[in-house]
């Protein structure tokens, strides 16, 4: 089923009640007789939506705030209850009872504190939504109070939250709420089309206390922006004791500051926050854009994939930490696409790709880089420079830098720091090297620590396209090195190609203009933030992004060395 409400919107249902067998027309349509096997929505615009569907003995319990009163029975569109808290007494422990709340209507509470699980995986309790209005409905907590929280030691399995708003009714300069707290004991937590904005922390899925175990959480179409603080950090997610985390189809942006309140940005606030002591990390299909700081800062290690990156000063941080993983972390980091590197403000510049350290082993490779500004840093991709953490068994192989001018950067290991076999190949530069006074002689194709090719280092078959190239593109230590030097010294399989105009801007005006639509960064990012069941566009996705890039690339002849 769709968004809850809309995988019940123009679907019916049969279930059995006490006065027996109830047709359901929940959005309104002609009430008819199907099975609950076939109550299916028929306005999926996108696969990845989570088909629901009632199991013979499910409870339906409708709440609405304008049209509800706690003394209905709550059990048809017709007679809903008012209060959230009355609607979920009513959900039965271990049942696949649904609870649906009324598009369109406002409730100034929070949402019950979970005490209640579902059977099974594909017979979960569900907290969604009903009726034909296209807007979620809104849950508004007063001030200082979370949209939602889950504590204890009991475990709760088997619980989907879909196609709600949560966002404070208002907010204190010195308040810090959390919009979903999940703290408890858990397997199997779908979090499904929400909208969670204007919380100190958005989204916090910590194990609290530390015994306790979180495991099989989902994110999967929802929309997490504009959290902020002025006492504090704050972050679109945190994530720390999680052990199965998915995260899909999503959207953070704008995520650890809110200038209008005071809460200017910071190098501590992120869209997305991981933070040691996590495993079983998967962020696939998302738009990460506008942070603070980080768009991921992914700590323990874990599988980024097919992920659109847009104007955040640090698109990912892989490994590292206050804490490191002992040994080192496992990572996958392909297929993404970075645009727009920004520095977080003009005293902390960035625009950074990937930051990579304290590594056991990973690859990254197939990623894209694109558009960002001349400046102190850059990098593409910095590797090392973390203290004494490791990186061992690291392959950087097949990424695209295209007009994004920045390094591939080895940097020099401290004392004691394992730096071994790592393998920087098969990449290719587009990059117009005029000097522009100068600055751009700081940003090499790439640069190595000394005597890095004497370490278990292996530079290989990279691919180098400029315009207007300077005397010395490569880095050495702290040796500016001309092609030649490098060539012969470092990279006898390189190539070296002279452009014969700079390399083509390939950005979001650029393919909103490809569907006849006039628009910039700004503007695709509004409308992103607009996902959801009822309203989904694919222009408006990673996957459309990512894919118009690649056929770019291709009909322009600008492609990765295979």
């Amino acid at each position: 089923m769709t968004n809850l409400p809309l995988q019940l919107a123009r679907t019916l249902i049969n279930r059995s009640n006490a006065r027996g067998l109830l047709a359901v027309a929940i959005c309104g349509a002609a009430t008819l007789a199907v099975t609950p096997a076939t109550a299916l929505a028929d306005n999926d615009a996108a696969t990845f939506w989570t088909q629901f569907a009632p199991s013979e003995d499910t409870r339906l319990i409708f709440v609405s705030s304008s049209q509800g009163s706690d003394t209905n029975s709550g059990f048809t569109p017709n007679e809903p209850v008012k209060t959230l808290d009355r609607a979920y007494e009513l959900l039965r422990d271990g049942h696949p009872d649904w609870m649906l709340l009324r598009r369109g209507d406002v409730w100034y509470e929070s949402l019950p504190r979970p005490t209640k699980s579902g059977r099974a995986p594909d017979e979960k309790l569900i907290i969604g939504a009903y009726g034909d209005d296209p807007n979620r409905p809104q849950i508004r907590p007063s001030d200082g109070e979370n949209g939602m929280q889950a504590s204890g030691d009991d475990l709760i399995a088997h619980v989907a939250y879909v196609g709600l708003h949560l966002e404070p009714a208002s907010r204190d300069n010195s308040s810090t709420p959390v919009g979903i707290r999940w703290l408890a004991e858990c397997d199997d937590i779908l979090f499904e089309d929400l909208y969670v904005a204007g919380f100190s922390g958005n989204v916090v899925f910590q194990a609290y206390p530390e015994s306790n175990t979180l495991t099989g959480i989902r994110l999967n179409g929802c929309v997490v922006v504009d959290s902020w603080s002025t006492t504090g950090h704050s972050q679109g997610m945190f994530a720390k004791g999680v052990q199965g985390l998915l995260v899909e189809h999503s959207v953070f942006a704008s995520n650890g500051f809110n200038a209008d309140r005071g809460a200017e940005p910071t190098i501590f606030n992120h869209n997305i926050y991981v933070q040691n002591g996590c495993n079983g990390l998967v962020f696939r299909d998302n738009i990460i854009a506008d942070a603070s700081s980080h768009g991921i800062q992914l700590r323990p290690g874990g599988v980024v994939e097919n992920n659109l990156f847009i104007s955040n000063p640090l698109a990912l941080l892989l490994g590292g930490g206050s804490y490191p993983e002992e040994g080192g972390v496992n990572g996958t980091v392909r297929n993404n696409l970075v645009m727009y590197g920004r520095d977080i403000s003009d005293t902390l510049p960035r625009a950074f790709g990937f930051t990579v350290s304290n590594i056991r082993q990973a690859d990254i490779s197939n990623n894209y880089f694109t558009i960002n500004t001349i400046g102190a840093n850059r990098d593409a991709i910095s590797i090392g420079g973390d203290r004494d953490l490791r990186i061992t068994n690291l392959d950087v192989t097949h990424n695209m830098i295209l007009d994004w001018n920045g390094s591939i950067n080895l940097e020099a290991p401290a004392a004691g720091q394992m730096i071994q076999n790592v393998n920087i190949s098969s990449n290719a530069f587009y990059r117009d090297m005029t000097t522009q006074d100068n600055r751009n002689l700081n940003k090499p194709f790439i640069e190595i620590f000394e005597g890095a090719t004497e370490s278990h280092i292996q530079i290989e078959n990279n691919e180098y396209n400029h315009f207007s190239m300077h005397d010395r593109p490569f880095r050495i230590g702290n040796t500016r090195t001309d092609a030649d030097d490098w060539f012969r010294d470092v990279e006898p399989s390189g190539v070296n190609y002279e452009l014969f105009a700079p390399p083509p801007t390939l950005g979001l005006q650029q393919y909103l203009q490809s569907y006849e639509v006039n628009g910039d960064m700004q503007d695709f990012i509004q409308h992103a933030r607009q996902l959801s069941r009822s309203r989904f566009d694919s222009k408006y996705t990673a996957a459309s992004v990512i894919d118009w890039f690649e056929q770019e690339t291709q009909s322009r002849a600008i492609t990765l060395v295979e």
